[in-house]
């Protein structure tokens, strides 16, 4: 079940997802149904490419309300946030 955009879900999800050398884990916050900080631990990825992208599509993901950001690097990183979405029942 969706929650519309500022109701519902207050709480932490956190999530996983496989990456090119291993697990990239995101953890997000929402209040309210938006979210309003997500942590991203990328030590795993390569420095120059997820390492280096993970703050920004953090960054994204909270600016936007969604796991759906224009990413060149981070696709790891948007797939466990969307599960972190679907898990608090958050349409995006």
């Amino acid at each position: 079940a969706s929650v519309a955009e500022g109701e519902g879900y207050i709480g932490t999800q956190t999530a996983s997802a496989k990456g090119m050398n291993g697990d990239v884990t995101v953890t997000i916050t929402f209040e309210n149904g938006v979210a309003t900080a997500c942590d991203v631990d990328a030590s795993t990825e390569t420095e120059s490419l997820g390492q280096a992208a993970a703050p920004t599509v953090a960054d994204a993901i909270v600016a936007g309300n969604t796991p759906n950001v224009d990413a060149v690097s981070g696709n790891a990183i948007m797939e466990a946030a969307k599960a972190c979405y679907d898990a608090a029942g958050i349409a995006y």
